[in-house]
């Protein structure tokens, strides 16, 4: 719990951290986000359009065969200082090649000299820097150029132009945001790794694999992935971000299914639900092969494999709340809001919901690392129902075990429970076998209740008089077995008994007394038991024979 309250201040204080961030954005910079986009020949010289004026706007940019796609920016007066230069970004797209060009007041064109895959921060995600070149007079065009040019959204969406000191400082409170989000998910994700290490319920290693994929989603969306492979293209990391986002969304059905009661979600749903994620997964590996074609129809599949997925983990929460799941109602507190999220996403990226801004860059990471403390706290809260059952069960075995072995009479063991707790005695054991005398005739004239309230109060004597060692049980009808061991058991303990029971109190106004027969040996095993049993059987006749209310020991037992 300690380090779920942890979690949530790291929560608390990452948000902090994303609103400075946030409110540092909203500051003066961006410049006609829409821009001017049209299409020009392969062969057409950036400097001459961007000194001429522009053909007519288009409002959407495909890639067409021959042709390059172009968005320009007009119109502006921005004047830099030598020791703080200008930088233009603008939100990644899916592209083959990209140079931006500046024209500056007096005519002269220049291009950037930073190459589209140079233009990428680590922890500044989603966003391509490009430097501008320093000239001490105002620039007032900027224009973008592009080949194999393929994004839903647009062409250099969300264009800004500020100083470095600036953008730095906007990049410091992503850093703060993503550090401490960052660390809130990893902390969980160990907290669940040790917690299945010590547990191994497989609903905690499903979510594990979730937080796993949380974290490869972490590296690629904020470019860390880009410390470790220095030379990944912008497309690969675009295509490592929907994979990953594939993998979490493959990833919780199958902590749902093992995570809610057996039989509350149907086999079939579960088949078509992981059918629909497989589809989201194999399609967010193609879009990572170089070159591969048919690019469009593979982020239709991956749009369609990922919404399919989220639809069906709606269907498979409905079933298990229809069949009165518990469980499933921790994981609805855990994961509405990131499923909502993602199908947001979902339909942001295939162009059906208009949004922008920096709250679509960090706002994954609080969603994540929400989810990770919900789900957190649903697993413990779900440790707890399973050991709670656990342990009613182990109760209701207990009860069943006791039921079993006792009988209901006297409480005493049962001729069964007696038997097996005897062969499982090593060493010499003595046996005395107590037989009620005429009980036969307490039961015809008191009786049979009568003759139970006898066997009950015997019962009481025989427990309360044998040492905590022995075994006392009813072998059937009034005939009753105490078993102990030889050594440090008292010699005369059977005399003692029938004593006992000659002058105690009984429930009914006659005398009652009992015979006893002794005998020692081995109880191991069956043939060992059969011979120890006979050989107090047979002392309990001879006492029985030489008037009754007396213990006789076997002859043999004695002599030994």
């Amino acid at each position: 719990m300690i380090l779920l309250r942890v979690a949530l201040l790291v929560c608390v204080l990452a948000t902090s951290a994303f609103c400075a961030a946030l409110a540092r954005a909203q500051a003066p910079g961006s410049i006609d986000a829409a821009g001017c986009a049209f299409y020009a020949p392969a062969g057409a010289d950036p400097r001459s359009i961007i000194a001429s004026p522009p053909p007519p706007c288009t409002k959407a940019l495909e890639k067409p065969e021959g042709r390059v796609s172009f968005v320009l920016f007009g119109g502006l007066s921005a004047t830099a200082r030598p020791g703080d230069p200008l930088e233009f970004s603008h939100r990644q797209a899916r592209s083959d090649f990209e140079r931006i060009y500046f024209r500056y007041a007096d005519g002269v064109v220049l291009q950037s000299p930073t190459a589209r895959d140079e233009a990428v921060r680590p922890m500044a995600p989603n966003d391509l820097y490009f430097a501008v070149p320093y000239r001490p007079v105002p620039l007032t065009e900027i224009l973008v150029q592009a080949t194999g040019f393929e994004n839903r959204l647009g062409l250099a969406k969300r264009a800004r132009l500020e100083t470095r000191s600036t953008n730095l400082g906007y990049e410091a409170g992503h850093h703060l945001a993503y550090g401490l989000f960052g660390g809130a998910i990893i902390a969980m994700l160990a907290y669940n790794l040790l917690l299945w290490w010590a547990l191994r319920y497989r609903f905690i290693l499903f979510y594990c694999l979730v937080g796993l994929a949380m974290v490869m989603f972490g590296v690629f969306w904020s470019g860390l992935i880009r410390l470790a492979i220095p030379g990944l293209s912008v497309n690969q990391q675009i295509a490592g971000n929907f994979l990953s986002l594939s993998l979490i969304i493959a990833a919780v059905p199958l902590f749902l299914f093992a995570f809610v009661e057996s039989n509350t979600i149907p086999r079939w749903l579960r088949r078509v639900t992981l059918a629909a994620a497989s589809i989201a997964v194999i399609a967010s590996l193609l879009r990572l092969l170089p070159g591969a074609a048919q690019r469009a129809t593979i982020d239709l599949a991956t749009y369609l494999g990922l919404l399919a997925t989220m639809a069906m983990i709606v269907a498979c929460v409905g079933f298990a709340l229809a069949n009165r799941s518990r469980a499933v109602r921790y994981f609805i507190i855990a994961w509405t809001i990131p499923l909502g999220f993602a199908a947001f996403r979902t339909l942001w990226g295939i162009g059906a919901i208009a949004a922008d801004g920096p709250l679509m860059d960090v706002s994954p990471f609080a969603v994540m690392a929400l989810e990770m403390v919900l789900s957190a706290m649903g697993i413990a809260a779900r440790i707890r129902t399973i050991r709670d059952e656990r342990d009613d069960a182990q109760a209701m075995r207990a009860m069943l075990q006791h039921l079993a072995d006792t009988d209901p009479l006297t409480g005493l063991l049962n001729r069964r429970a007696f038997l097996e707790q005897a062969h499982d005695r090593e060493g010499d054991q003595r046996l005395i076998l107590i037989d009620i005398d005429r009980f036969k005739t307490v039961n015809d004239r008191f009786g049979h209740e009568a003759g139970d309230w006898v066997l009950v109060e015997i019962a009481r004597l025989l427990r309360t008089n044998t040492p905590e060692a022995a075994l006392v049980g009813r072998l059937g009808g009034e005939e009753f077995a105490i078993l102990l061991p030889v050594d440090g058991s008292p010699d005369r303990l059977g005399e003692t008994l029938i004593l006992t029971i000659a002058y105690a109190p009984m429930p009914i106004r006659s005398k009652i007394t009992a015979s006893a027969g002794e005998a020692s040996g081995s109880s191991l095993s069956e043939a060992e038991w059969r011979a120890l049993y006979n050989s107090a059987d047979a002392a309990l006749y001879a006492a029985k024979a030489d008037g009754r209310n007396c213990l006789r020991r076997d002859v043999a037992s004695v002599a030994a």
